[in-house]
């Protein structure tokens, strides 16, 4: 993944980017309130500005908190990419980008539990690692924060420029104060640019993102150089933080001269056109413009999802799998409308070969731990060779956890490989699951 390629979609990571387009619709729907509360609120005084920075600082350094328990608790390495299973919901957290904090605001998503988590990452796989208490306190701090952002938000006599710097900033430090954490892209560099702007006259603000960026770029060296941080996930991290610095600082620098602006927009429009579209590819196992071809994909679903009229091949778990035969010569995109399936789940799959002969087959190895109240199959197989899983039993990790070294070997046709991997464990008796140190490359089939 090369530099250029990370610069150009780090606009989209820091304010829009996800594996759904959630934070799309809440980045259009915070531009739409703040630009109200600017229209019509009066200035507030001094404290509330207090209150929103000290609400937002006590959240990321809660959210870190939490981060280190849960590896504590799980007995995983600190740099660890960690996936998170736990009956039927997945979700990722790592040093570099945390779900812990947005993991414990489930308490008030509950209510519209049903509607949200099927479509988004939460991080409710996560939630029972904390308990109602500190997830009461993550939920009161988040609420707290967000009021008192938008109440401070710059009036109109201030200028538009300064709405949008106070708008990029203030979205960036909301999301990632529950979604990614203090280390994670740009935080940093926004945590310091807000306080300037809520308590600092504006010829501040500048030196403010100097500091902001001095800063991060000293924390990723030392994560990286004591091995907390994968040099690949650092280098990311300082692109998307760069860019977010150059960002805000050339909006500081328009302000004051209108001629500039437009090219400003302009290249900003470049920025994120081409950003989204790394952004997309880089989500997506399957290109939703590809024309499935006979015999070269398959579709998953789940019961509740949808039941289409295709031949079945087998079930994992309560995942069923189908060949789309029937469907050669339609795009990708037009089979998930056909039969209502969300894109960012990568239900149908595209393979360069034959289905039904493949030459490779998708080998994953990976470390489990689970509870180690009753111990685990070795073999798990589901689906007529579908796929087949092998744990081998290393060591207790605690008196709750044992380890295990496990190996998936799945078709290459299978779409929505870690539903497949969820399934597998389920199978196998681990209900709740954390895996780690995944890696995976093509297993060729001797004929």
């Amino acid at each position: 993944m090369s530099l250029a390629l990370l610069i150009l979609s780090a606009p989209v990571h820091v304010l829009t980017v996800g594996t759904t387009p959630v934070r799309l619709f809440l980045f259009i729907l915070y531009v739409v309130v703040l630009m109200s509360a600017a229209r019509y609120m009066p200035r507030v005084p001094a404290r509330v500005s207090h209150i929103a920075f000290s609400s937002i600082v006590v959240l990321f350094a809660l959210g870190l908190f939490m981060q280190c328990a849960v590896v504590a608790e799980q007995h995983l390495p600190v740099r660890a990419i960690a996936v998170f299973f736990d009956e039927g919901e997945i979700t990722n957290t790592s040093l570099a980008h945390s779900h812990t904090a947005k993991a414990a605001l489930t308490v008030l998503l509950e209510p519209f539990k049903d509607q949200i988590v099927p479509s988004a990452d939460t991080g409710i796989a996560l939630a029972h690692s904390f308990g109602t208490m500190v997830q009461i306190v993550c939920a009161v701090l988040f609420v707290v924060a967000l009021i008192t952002t938008i109440l401070c938000v710059p009036n109109r006599s201030e200028g538009a420029w300064t709405f949008v710097l106070y708008l990029i900033t203030s979205f960036v430090i909301l999301v990632k104060s529950v979604d990614g954490g203090i280390i994670s892209d740009g935080a940093v560099i926004a945590v310091f640019s807000f306080g300037a702007l809520l308590m600092l006259p504006q010829r501040f603000f500048v030196r403010a993102l100097l500091v902001g960026a001095s800063v991060t770029l000293a924390l990723l060296t030392i994560l990286f150089a004591t091995g907390l941080m994968l040099a690949h996930v650092a280098l990311e991290n300082a692109a998307n933080a760069g860019v977010l610095f150059l960002l805000l600082g050339t909006l500081d620098r328009v302000r004051t001269h209108p001629s500039r602006q437009v090219f400003l927009i302009l290249l900003i429009a470049v920025l994120v056109l081409c950003g989204k579209a790394y952004a997309d590819i880089s989500y997506r196992i399957t290109d939703l413009s590809a024309t499935l071809r006979q015999d070269g994909s398959y579709l998953a679903t789940y019961p509740e999802e949808s039941r289409p009229d295709l031949t079945h091949l087998g079930s994992i778990g309560r995942l069923s799998v189908y060949a789309t035969d029937s469907l050669a010569g339609e795009s990708v995109a037009s089979v998930l409308d056909m039969y209502g399936l969300p894109y960012w789940y990568q239900p149908v799959s595209t393979y360069e070969g034959s289905c039904t002969s493949p030459d490779t087959m998708f080998k994953a190895t990976f470390t489990v731990h689970a509870k180690s109240d009753r111990a685990l199959p070795e073999r798990v197989e589901a689906g007529s060779g579908l796929a087949v899983l092998t744990l081998v039993p290393l060591s207790a990790v605690s008196p709750e956890l044992m380890e295990y070294a496990g190996e998936l070997i799945m078709h290459p046709c299978m779409p929505r490989r870690w539903n497949v991997m969820q399934e597998m464990l389920k199978m196998a008796g681990a209900e709740r699951a954390v895996v780690y140190d995944f890696r995976t490359w093509p297993l060729r089939v001797d004929k």
